[in-house]
């Protein structure tokens, strides 16, 4: 589960060095703060827009999955209900002497 969350958390702790940076700059270099600022909540909305996607689109795929998991099991019971239905229809066997 953890593996899933890697490039999320990877990109969530690059914005945030970039923007701790910025910020960092902003707070030393007056002269470029308003650049920096800038700079810095781009940074932050860019990481954040970014794991949002991610988190919808896993969670869309994951929704994708069990549709198909659900139609499979359906097609599955369909199937058998078919096969009992098939066998068990009167179908009787002339030879068999113990009428099972």
């Amino acid at each position: 589960m953890l593996h899933a969350l890697a490039p999320v958390l990877g990109w969530l702790g690059l914005g945030g060095a970039v923007s701790a940076a910025a910020l960092a700059g902003a707070w030393l270099l007056p002269a470029f703060r308003r650049l920096l600022i800038e700079l810095a909540a781009v940074a932050v909305v860019a990481s954040l827009v970014y794991a949002k996607g991610i988190h919808d689109g896993t969670t869309f795929k994951q929704a994708e999955w069990d549709a198909a998991e659900q139609a499979a099991v359906q097609r599955g019971k369909d199937a058998d209900s078919a096969a009992r239905r098939d066998v068990g229809g009167g179908l009787r066997d002339p030879y068999d002497r113990d009428n099972d």
